[in-house]
């Protein structure tokens, strides 16, 4: 019975733990052609907007310094009425052509893209491997409750709070400063 149960132990970790990201990484690989467009979608209705703040800080006689990380790429409601008609039209095109690309997904893809920017289309496989790295790695620390236990935690944490930092993953300016 122990040696079933082991061999069945080893079978699901390889399941589990090294299947799904691999699966989901599989999953994504597959449809990259309609992630790499909808990139291209974003870059553009990025460029709109810059092209926008550079009138804006040229008018008002200032010198912006723009990191592209930090800029917003969804248009606030101000920023989309001082556009003019002819970049509304563009930018509304652009999102529709990016809503038809993500009806086109399938949903188990739209729901491992959902939430993050599409340039960091593989993050969820980053989130798989940090949850892994913070509830199942430190048991193959003993004692439980050692100083290596917490310290390997510590490490885990500060490594991620460093691609959080470095990557800004989320669509949502709110969720990225939370995480």
């Amino acid at each position: 019975a122990h040696g079933l149960a082991t061999a069945y132990a080893v079978f699901m970790v390889l399941v589990y733990p090294v299947g799904t990201p691999l699966l989901y990484y599989c999953l994504l690989r597959r449809n990259k052609d309609r992630i790499d467009r909808l990139q291209v979608n974003q870059k553009l209705r990025i460029e709109i907007l810059e092209e926008l703040r550079a009138a804006h800080n040229y008018e008002a006689k200032r010198v912006a310094k723009h990191d592209s990380r930090l800029l917003p790429w969804l248009p606030s409601k101000a920023e989309r009425a001082a556009l003019p008609t002819d970049k509304q039209q563009r930018l509304r095109q652009l999102e529709h052509k990016d809503q038809d690309e993500r009806a086109q997904l399938p949903g188990f893809i739209a729901k491992l893209l959902e939430g993050y920017e599409v340039r960091v289309w593989w993050f969820e496989i980053f989130e798989c491997l940090r949850k892994l790295a913070v509830a199942c790695v430190p048991v193959f620390f003993q004692p439980s409750g050692s100083a290596a236990q917490l310290i390997f935690g510590l490490m885990v944490c500060f490594s991620c709070f460093g691609a959080y930092v470095g990557f800004d993953p989320f669509e949502d300016r709110g969720s990225d400063a939370v995480a």
